[in-house]
């Protein structure tokens, strides 16, 4: 998941000398440390040079450094949900290993304690169902029997619930005894907190779950998506960019769960390529699209493309050959006319790269455009740059 991580959040100014550290404070488990300097620095050991250390000193925990663009700021986050414990305290270090664009290293190591929350208190709610407590059993009864159905592993997959017209659309995970471990849906079949449902307006989502929770924006600093995380569940508040960031889906997954998509296994591809398939439909009929059918000769020239992106290591609309997807479908003898292309790279779950595509100009166009049929290619590449590829194909008869 881009940005898979649990953190907190303090503010402070380093200079030469540095400034000290502000008092040891609790803090929830799911915020960013974000650092601020007074010159641009050099991350290019970031890992190495800031790192974070558990109250006992014993190993560090596995940390993501990720620099402002100017390079004066850098936030500092968990590897995964779980990364800070609730109830633990934690220590984190700058060291005068780190040293700014003209190599003048900071005087002093810097550090900073905090002691975590012990969970998130949020609460969510779809209908009467409770991840980790409510069983298939409990969904069929509320949403009817389920449209398909694909494996994520020897013990759990995924299930999606709707009608014809792709309303009253949901995604949810099993495990092998049938007991619900998540669920996404961008529907109104929510309610978190007692109180916001879906469409609810950035500030509303703000004034509720700022204190708790990691705020990741675009590259214009616009907020997508709310992470919250608690003991045994992470959940993620995706918003619409395109509408003023008022909330427009919700996924929600039990940490043993999630755990699974770190993997990278190669079943990860047709779980992704359903949830794509689904979610695009689920996403067009709430702009009162019609929704589009999928073609397996499509599948083969989107697949194609993702495993020779993986393969020959770039990420591009036209491949190392100079082709585009107009010459894809031709050297393919696809009898429709292509009619676009989304693709994107390094999203964990086919959840997130259609989240990412919704609240991008050009993919959102595509989305919403008179196609009628589609075919999806995902595939999974642990030695590759990004991991896994996804191709998403548009064409017309």
């Amino acid at each position: 998941m881009r940005r898979l991580m649990v953190a907190i959040i303090v503010l402070f100014f380093i200079q030469y000398p540095p400034l000290s550290a502000e008092e040891a404070e609790t803090v929830w488990s799911n915020k960013s440390w974000t650092v601020t300097f007074n010159t641009a620095m050099d991350f290019s050991n970031g890992t190495e040079a800031i790192y974070v250390m558990g109250e006992k000193g014993d190993d560090r925990v596995p940390i993501q450094v990720h620099p402002s663009q100017d390079e004066k700021s850098v936030e500092i986050v968990g590897q995964t949900p779980w990364s800070f414990e609730p109830g633990a305290t934690y220590t984190i270090y700058i060291t005068t290993d780190l040293t700014s664009k003209q190599g003048k290293p900071l005087e002093d190591t810097v550090t900073k304690t905090f002691h975590v929350h012990e969970q998130a208190d949020q609460i969510i709610q779809m209908n009467d169902i409770v991840v980790s407590e409510s069983t298939k059993a409990d969904v069929v009864e509320e949403f009817g029997e389920p449209v398909t159905e694909e494996q994520l592993s020897g013990e759990y997959y995924w299930e999606s619930y709707r009608d014809g017209n792709f309303e009253n659309f949901v995604l949810v995970l099993y495990d092998s005894t049938d007991v619900v471990h998540g669920y996404y849906t961008n529907q109104d079949l929510f309610e978190l907190s007692g109180e916001h449902r879906l469409d609810a307006k950035f500030k509303e989502l703000k004034e509720t779950y700022e204190e708790r929770a990691y705020i990741i924006k675009d590259d214009d600093q616009r907020p997508e998506q709310f992470l919250l995380g608690q003991e045994d569940v992470t959940l993620y508040l995706f918003l619409d960019v395109y509408r003023d960031s008022c909330l427009s889906s919700v996924l929600v997954m039990s940490r043993e769960a999630e755990e699974m998509y770190f993997k990278k296994t190669s079943t990860l591809e047709d779980v992704s390529q359903m949830q794509i398939f689904e979610i695009t439909n689920a996403f067009r009929a709430n702009y009162g699209m019609d929704p589009l059918e999928r073609k397996s000769e499509i599948d083969r020239v989107a697949r194609k493309h993702s495993v020779d992106m993986a393969e020959n290591e770039y990420f591009n609309h036209v491949n190392l050959e100079g082709e585009g997807v107009l010459q894809r479908f031709q050297n393919a003898e696809v009898p429709y006319q292509s009619s676009g292309e989304n693709i994107s790279a390094g999203y964990a779950t086919g959840i997130e790269a259609m989240e990412g595509w919704i609240n991008s100009s050009g993919h959102r166009k595509n989305l919403l455009a008179p196609h009628e049929l589609i075919g999806i290619g995902v595939v999974v590449e642990p030695g590759s740059p990004y991991g896994i590829y996804y191709t998403q194909d548009f064409a017309n008869k």
